[in-house]
């Protein structure tokens, strides 16, 4: 009986101290083996059907066997398959195989390329392997030539990536509107493409943002690129000479191996959008009942006729075209036609229609006043409102362009958001401080535009001095709301020639049509000046790093102009200068520039230089 006993505490105490190793191993786990190190080797290719490079292949599907469990990261957008498909292929990865299933018949005698890209990536720690592409024949031999380049955007130089590239055999101009490529490619993330296995001929390129999915510029919200330059691919094979070291005198061996290079492998497309040619109706809106706002998607070369159905249109309206001219605005200065609950007309205007010619078209409208809904608080016993309390008084809104230190060189400007008028310029007071005292500076303040939304006060500054600037309660009244304005009073310094920079550039390679412009940090135009000599002055500039930039007016509207692929122009030419510049306050910055000496694709600086997504491209 004993000796079973000690049998019995013997196997319990083995039990809890093999627990015991199992406890303070699970708590000490940095302490044991960790596993190996990261895995940062890319999927490998095992084996494939048919082989890559395979000829007389025409059976509609491939499969790719790898060393490892693959996926396939975006393929919709990543993996392209050239020549171009009208039925999408379906590619897909199942363990370790990936499989393309064409669902369009296949070509005779065609070379087939499945670029994936960087798509396939290893399931475990997602390391892609970039630049694989997979090719087959279904004629006697594969077709190897290749053409190469960059993307670029035609006013930032950022580069475009996920853009489609292709190429068409077919030189006439309407080749890129009507049949689809012969080949085709996507832009990586720095822009550049590769389009591979290209047969022997002449070849134009075009690049295109295929929102439709047909492989045709069909749309005019399409950005694309062109060249008018043929290109016949070459290839050039090298024989090149390696040598290596014993040491630093002494050399081991020479061997020979050969070198194939590619041409073209340096072109350059500049990537827009051309400007709108659709013309058509977006919406109609009335936010107030005296306010009716038409808005359109281009600007209107003739105004749009307005026949009013419950109301009688008169001469008591006034019209405010927006910036660009695509959005009109009628204030209606008769209270009868004001008070109607709902405006009925027939709008009558211009539209393109679906062969792209402008049509005279009518829509029957109906504008009630779209009020803002307000915003039910709860009012707490403490804080309710009297019986007798009257509503909070509204003013007409205004806005003044004054800051505690302001410009030299800038007038004041006062802004309204619906037409006002100058009820009394005695109401209006700038002063400038002497010492203690407040002098009285005499002014004259104009109305900048038919409607009074914009007024202007010049004024000769003297640098450095202290002013206020005061509006008197009415000093400007809205005829249409019957609002006046509040009393304004504002405090500010005017700054002296001290606290700026200038900025003097010398251009080499001066034309006469070199526009400057100077941006900030990010990319925001802050000045633009017509280069009316070879030397442009930017003066009385903040202190700040800036960055320039130019085109050439080639039209000569003051303005960059984009592309136009029917009427075969191009973008107009942008150029970057190549570094950042530092402006100091009362300090001279001065840099001579020759826009065409550096190359394109290396003069903006990398710090501003980012790559754009084909998708989000705008201009």
């Amino acid at each position: 009986m004993l000796n079973i006993r000690h049998k019995i505490i013997l196997k319990a105490f083995i039990l809890l101290s093999l627990a015991a190793v199992v406890s303070i191993g699970c708590a000490n786990r940095g302490g044991g083996p960790q596993g190996g190190p990261k895995d940062e080797v890319p999927p490998k290719v095992l084996e494939s059907t048919p082989k890559n490079g395979a000829v007389n292949y025409t059976k509609p599907r491939v499969e790719i066997v790898f060393d490892e469990i693959v996926v396939l990261n975006n393929a919709f957008d990543k993996v392209v398959i050239s020549p171009p498909q009208k039925q999408t292929a379906d590619v897909k990865a199942l363990g370790k195989r990936v499989k393309v299933a064409f669902q369009d018949s296949l070509l005779p005698n065609t070379t087939y390329t499945i670029d994936f890209s960087d798509a396939i990536v290893d399931n475990n720690e997602g390391n892609k392997l970039s630049g694989y592409s997979f090719s087959f024949s279904t004629g006697d031999a594969i077709d190897t030539l290749m053409m190469s380049g960059v993307l670029i955007d035609a006013v930032t130089l950022n580069p475009i990536s996920n853009a489609l590239i292709g190429i068409h055999s077919n030189l006439s101009d309407t080749a890129f509107t009507t049949k689809r490529f012969d080949r085709i490619s996507k832009t990586n993330a720095n822009g550049r493409f590769c389009i591979k296995n290209i047969k022997q001929g002449s070849y134009r390129v075009f690049a295109l943002n295929d929102l439709s999915g047909d492989f045709l510029f069909d749309q005019a919200e399409e950005a694309i690129a062109f060249l008018d330059t043929v290109f016949t691919p070459t290839v050039e094979n090298k024989i090149v000479m390696d040598t290596l070291w014993k040491d630093s005198t002494t050399i081991d061996t020479v061997t020979m191996r050969t070198s194939v290079k590619y041409f073209p492998d340096t072109i350059v497309m500049r990537f827009f959008k051309e400007k709108a040619l659709q013309q058509y109706f977006i919406r109609a809106e009335r936010k107030l009942p005296y306010k009716v706002s038409l808005v359109f998607n281009a600007p209107l070369d003739t105004l749009p006729q307005i026949n009013p159905l419950n109301f009688v249109w008169s001469d008591e309206v006034l019209l405010q075209q927006s910036l660009n001219k695509d959005t009109l605005t009628y204030w209606i200065r008769d209270s009868l036609i004001s008070s109607v609950d709902t405006l009925m007309f027939e709008l009558h205007y211009p539209k393109t229609d679906s062969i792209g010619q402008m049509v005279n078209v009518m829509d029957t409208l109906e504008l009630p006043v779209r009020r803002e809904r307000k915003v039910a608080t709860e009012v707490t016993s403490d804080r309710r409102k009297k019986k007798n309390e009257k509503p909070p008084m509204v003013f007409l809104d205004m806005t003044v362009n004054l800051s505690a230190s302001f410009d030299v060189y800038r007038d004041i400007q006062i802004s309204f958001s619906e037409p006002t008028r100058l009820f009394s310029d005695t109401l209006i007071v700038l002063e400038r401080q002497a010492d203690t005292l407040w002098i009285p500076q005499t002014f004259v303040i104009e109305q900048q535009d038919s409607l009074g939304l914009k007024f202007n006060i010049a004024q000769k500054w003297q640098e450095g001095a202290s002013y206020r600037f005061r509006i008197d309660s009415a000093a400007f009244v809205a005829p249409l709301s019957k609002l006046h304005t509040k009393k304004y009073s504002f405090d500010f310094r005017v700054k002296t020639k001290e606290d700026y920079a200038t900025l003097i550039v010398n251009i080499d390679n001066y034309t006469g049509k070199e526009v400057l412009q100077l941006l900030d940090a990010t990319e925001n135009v802050l000045r633009t000046e017509p280069a009316e000599k070879s030397t442009v002055y930017f003066n009385y500039l903040n202190p700040g790093i800036c960055y320039l930039r130019l085109f050439i007016d080639e039209n000569s509207d003051g303005m960059w102009t984009t592309g136009n692929y029917k009427e075969n122009l191009q973008p107009e030419p942008m150029y970057y200068f190549t570094k950042q510049m530092e402006m100091r306050a009362y300090w001279d910055v001065e840099e001579t520039w020759n826009y065409l000496e550096t190359p394109l694709l290396e003069q903006k600086p990398a710090n501003i230089r980012k790559p754009v997504d084909a998708k989000e491209q705008k201009n």
